[in-house]
């Protein structure tokens, strides 16, 4: 393969778009160019792809797209699965919206138990199946083949590593099926290589990113910075002299043993790589020293506790935060109990202060409330024992709102609940809705105007997710981060610089066009500009790859032997090659010669008895190589080209 010029490849895509079944609602599509694009490269061939694309964009058309066209060719079992039950029903959703399937096609997995899953399996009109990753592991741990798949799509394909079940499914599935990762947030360069392996995918592949944020709408970013008054002043002061109280034990202790000086010896903010590399030290002490490690494991206990209070109490409400320290005074272990007791004061001190001011983030949240009053709003929340303190002052205000939470939380929100909550926010029934994580990857509400970061996220692509939901329907979309002490803004600058590093490491990932790293090298000229065809057809059993037309046929000797040479074209106008055939039979070499202005293709090896008296003909060629067989001629299927595109591209050549 080739690149082509960008000039090029706009000029001249029209004519190799992908062909669609008369079942697709042509239009209830958003029309975008690009979701061709990308449908064609997924269906090119059986490689396994990862493909990134931003959020809002439609990533779930290109995944209807992608099936319609393997429907059509033949596959039986398709398996569409994503990370929460809400994102599975609204593919299904999208799936009967875009597309028309006939009664048993489409079954939606994610909710069933057991049992019904196991006959569902068995129905044999069923072929695309949509489920979370979990039912599918335990499914196939009590007997589902691994080879029931021919095609499988890994939805917010980013959680692909460590022990997520999507790293089962890749090393299950991935030698019988032909695997489709997608994420808008692929993450850093040595997390996509951990998905790439745990997936076993080719490469993950994008769209320049000019592209894409030439079709999304602008967000606006607000930052609302509340600064400390002396009050809280004073008790984020006291916080962490006691912290760095709990710190100076556990270092003394670690201290020791780090040969490598790479533990502070003052009390910083712990990040999440400090907390891991601070627990391997831990991990090591253990097998040395037992007692050493009962000091600076009660240490670090402590440490964690106290930067975890400090953090409700900053960056959640009051409520939360005194339900963690009360929970000390009966927590079973040593640490806690020390904790309780050595800061109870601080406590007491702090619950004087609740009484007698609202807290600073919600007083902020009533005032983005209030200008924002006409829009449909969602406000992301950490923790699920914090939407129902906020939802108590959302009342209190005036204010009508709803929640959505995970699955995991079934005992709070039913499935059914779920539902009706999702589908009600959708349709802009009420316009105040709470969530937690699942709210933030993949649903799709077209009236949603405003976010509200009521908790800073922990993550850069929670975040980067979270912005994905707003900036859909319209230009005047608002992100609102409300910012207050060192752990919000700790958070919310760290994955801001993630975020931009991120889009810097998408620069890097190979066009989805065509890859720079898996450009072959060809016998064919150099100014030949020539890409993969969008239309890949399934002919017994081998796949169809790209189509030229035939400018001349000449018989020629070479060293005794008569060869035949083709000179072909293909629809961007330009001469593609000069290819010889060997010719045996004077017959058979008039056949060939009969070509002579008719449509090729380029697919896969199939036999010469194949070849009848039809007007078109199909060869099969290695770029690598200028010979060809002429067992490797047959016949082209009928309706799988053009002959006015032909006639349109000699023009332009000429």
């Amino acid at each position: 393969m080739v690149r082509i010029s960008r000039y090029a490849r706009e000029q001249m895509y029209s004519l190799f778009s992908p062909s669609f079944s008369p079942k697709v609602y042509h239009d209830r599509l958003q029309k975008r160019s690009v979701q061709e694009k990308i449908v064609h490269f997924l269906t090119f061939d059986q490689n396994n792809y990862g493909f990134v694309f931003a959020t809002s964009l439609g990533k779930t058309i290109i995944d209807v797209l992608v099936t319609d066209i393997l429907l059509e060719r033949g596959v039986k079992k398709i398996l569409v699965t994503a990370p929460s039950v809400e994102l599975c029903r609204q593919i299904y959703g999208d799936f009967s919206y875009y597309r028309q399937f006939d009664k048993g096609e489409l079954v939606m997995m994610a909710a069933l138990n057991s049992q019904k899953r196991q006959n569902a399996w068995r129905d044999e009109t069923a072929r695309v199946y949509f489920t979370t990753p979990q039912n599918v592991v335990n499914d196939i741990r009590k007997g589902l083949s691994s080879d029931y798949f021919q095609v499988v799509f890994f939805d917010e394909a980013h959680h692909g590593v460590g022990d997520y079940e999507y790293v089962f499914l890749g090393e299950r599935l991935y030698r019988h099926a032909k695997i489709i990762a997608q994420t808008a947030t692929p993450g850093s360069k040595v997390k996509r290589e951990e998905v790439k392996k745990a997936l076993h995918l080719k490469d993950w592949y994008s769209v320049p990113l000019p592209e894409q944020f030439s079709w999304q709408m602008p967000i606006s970013q607000v930052e609302r910075q509340i600064k400390l008054n002396s009050n809280w002043q004073e008790i984020w002061d006291l916080m962490k002299v006691r912290a760095n109280h709990y710190y100076t034990e556990l270092f003394e202790t670690i201290s020791k043993y780090d040969r490598n000086d790479q533990f502070n010896e003052k009390f910083t903010y712990l990040s999440q790589k400090d907390n891991l590399a601070i627990g391997k030290m831990i991990n090591y002490i253990k097998q040395v020293d037992y007692i050493d490690f009962g000091r600076s494991a009660h240490a670090f206990s402590l440490v964690q506790k106290m930067a975890r209070w400090a953090k409700y109490l900053f960056s959640e409400n009051f409520e939360i935060a005194a339900r963690h320290f009360t929970a000390q005074e009966k927590d079973k272990s040593k640490s806690g109990k020390r904790l309780y007791k050595e800061n109870l004061d601080l406590h007491k001190e702090i619950t004087s202060l609740s009484k007698k001011i609202i807290h600073p983030k919600l007083s902020q949240l009533e005032k983005i409330l209030g200008e924002n009053a006409d829009n449909q709003i969602m406000i992301f929340q950490n923790y699920v024992e914090s939407i129902s303190i906020v939802q108590k002052y959302l009342l209190k205000w005036g204010y009508t709102s709803k929640f959505l939470i995970g699955k995991s939380h079934s005992k709070i929100q039913k499935a059914k609940e779920t539902i009706l909550v999702a589908s009600q926010f959708k349709r802009r029934e009420f316009n105040l809705l709470q969530a937690t994580q699942v709210g933030m990857e993949g649903l799709h509400f077209p009236y949603l105007d405003t976010i509200v970061f009521l908790s800073i996220l922990e993550t850069s692509e929670s975040m980067l997710q979270a912005y994905g939901r707003i900036g859909r329907t319209k230009g005047t979309d608002a992100a609102y981060a409300i910012l207050f002490g060192e752990f919000d803004n700790a958070f919310y600058y760290a994955n801001q610089s993630k975020i931009l590093k991120m889009f810097d490491g998408i620069k890097n990932i190979p066009d989805i066009y065509v890859s720079k790293s898996r450009v072959a090298k060809t016998d064919l000229p150099k100014r030949k500009n020539k890409f993969m065809s969008s239309e890949v057809y399934n002919l017994n059993g081998r796949l169809i790859r790209e189509r030229f037309f035939v400018e001349d046929v000449r018989k020629m000797n070479f060293d005794g032997r008569i060869k035949l040479l083709f000179r072909l074209r293909d629809k961007s106008g330009y001469i593609s090659a000069l290819i010889s055939i060997a010719g045996d039979k004077v017959s058979e070499i008039k056949k060939y010669m009969s070509f002579q202005g008719r449509v090729v293709i380029v697919s896969g090896s199939v036999s010469v008895k194949e070849v009848s008296t039809s007007k078109t003909a199909c060869v099969d060629i290695e770029y690598t190589k200028s010979r060809i067989r002429k067992s490797d001629i047959i016949v082209c299927p009928e309706g799988c080209y053009n002959l006015s595109d032909y006639k349109k591209a000699k023009k332009r050549s000429a």
